[in-house]
């Protein structure tokens, strides 16, 4: 009896072993396939394409259907009708070091924003360039860190008259740009932050003002003792969950002057848009504009562009008066002249029986005292306008 039973068990080890072989072969399968399964990431950088279409006068389309939206160029009729010359040929794309979306997943659904080479011999090779040089579109520099200096100096000739001397869309300052160019630009560099604490939600603005996160807003938006995230911004205002950072350190604040200093946490070699700070005062009747999250307590308003004037400079309050509007949740945003560049800090609006002020008497931070203070602060190398 007994040696039946050693029997059954050599013949049940067996059984056993075959099946561990088994198991161990599939389990090598599924990590080979998973491994030779191609990668649902498209790198933008060196993919080539034949363009099929247009899509808008700043927007090409490609045989698999990737949509590809030219760095730098602002639409124009003219744009949209060179683009048409580029039908069947074929195209190189190449992505900016500050654009973070590096690559697309499904060609059919997305689009991407690139630098747009000829890859056969013509009169020209970059296209972005060519339209910018040739007066063909104005200049959008959002997202063209790479270029920034060489499309500007296109821009700048384009606006020179037969004297050479630089007509009124410039100055020693750069480029004047129009409402939808200024938009996008502060767009870009703006961000929601959110606080979350036992006594609620509180919501605000903040922008940069380096590529690698140094940013500012009012003290009073982070003087509460609360859980901030930000939220950061494309060009066109979409603010998404996924696109949330933390708050690295306060660098300096000042509670009565009402700014802040921060740096916020990117990732791993991750760049953003920048605003450079005016390197002096705004004159009584600069235009403006500023771009904050108004209403943010419905939900409703995210990423908002309005548009005044500097009414007048309060400098024995540190404090700049303009009529573009605001409301809660701008506190933070930046205050910006129409060439870019930040000329305050929108902190406060004129109350009045507890209700704001119709003639829209609004008030930000003087953009000169945070240049003092960076300009004295050790671990602050640099930042835009500096």
């Amino acid at each position: 009896m007994a040696r039946n039973i050693n029997n059954k068990r050599r013949s049940n080890d067996g059984g056993k072993n075959l099946l561990y072989i088994a198991l161990g072969v599939a389990a090598v399968a599924i990590v080979a396939a998973f491994l030779l399964w191609p990668s649902k990431k498209h790198y933008i950088n060196d993919e080539r394409g034949v363009v099929r279409s247009v899509v808008d006068n700043s927007t090409i389309e490609l045989a698999n259907g990737l949509k590809v939206n030219l760095l730098g160029v602002e639409p124009t009729e003219k744009s949209g009708d060179f683009l048409k010359s580029l039908i069947n040929k074929e195209v190189r794309l190449t992505v900016d070091s500050s654009n973070p979306k590096k690559y697309y997943e499904d060609a059919s659904k997305e689009t991407v924003k690139a630098y747009v080479t000829l890859t056969q011999p013509a009169e020209y090779s970059n296209v972005n360039g060519y339209l910018i040089k040739k007066g063909y579109c104005g200049f959008l520099n959002s997202y063209c860190n790479d270029s920034v200096a060489v499309f500007t100096e296109y821009a700048k000739r384009n606006s020179e008259g037969e004297d050479g001397k630089v007509s009124g869309m410039l100055n020693t300052s750069g480029v004047l740009m129009s409402d939808t160019t200024l938009s996008k630009k502060m767009t870009a560099a703006t961000f929601l932050i959110v606080g979350r604490s036992e006594d609620g939600v509180s919501y605000g603005t903040g922008f940069f003002i380096n590529k690698n996160g140094l940013a500012l807003t009012n003290y009073h938006v982070l003087s509460h003792d609360a859980d901030y995230r930000i939220f950061i911004s494309d060009e066109d205002g979409n603010i998404t969950a996924d696109r949330d950072r933390s708050i690295v350190r306060v660098v300096d604040y000042s509670r009565s002057d009402d700014y802040a200093i921060f740096w916020v946490q990117l990732d791993n070699g991750e760049e953003v848009p920048y605003l450079d700070l005016a390197k002096e005062r705004p004159k009584r009747g600069t235009p403006i504009a500023v771009v904050g999250n108004p209403g943010t307590d419905t939900g409703a308003y995210l990423a908002t562009f309005t548009t005044g004037k500097i009414s007048a400079l309060r400098e024995e309050d540190g404090l700049i008066q303009f009529d573009a509007s605001i409301t809660n949740g701008n506190s933070g945003g930046p205050v910006c002249d129409y060439y870019g560049r930040v000329v305050g800090i929108a902190s406060q609006v004129a109350i009045k029986n507890g209700r704001q002020n119709a003639a829209n008497l609004n008030f930000g931070v003087d953009i000169q005292l945070v240049r003092k203070k960076l300009d004295g602060l050790k671990d602050v190398k640099t930042y835009g306008g500096k």
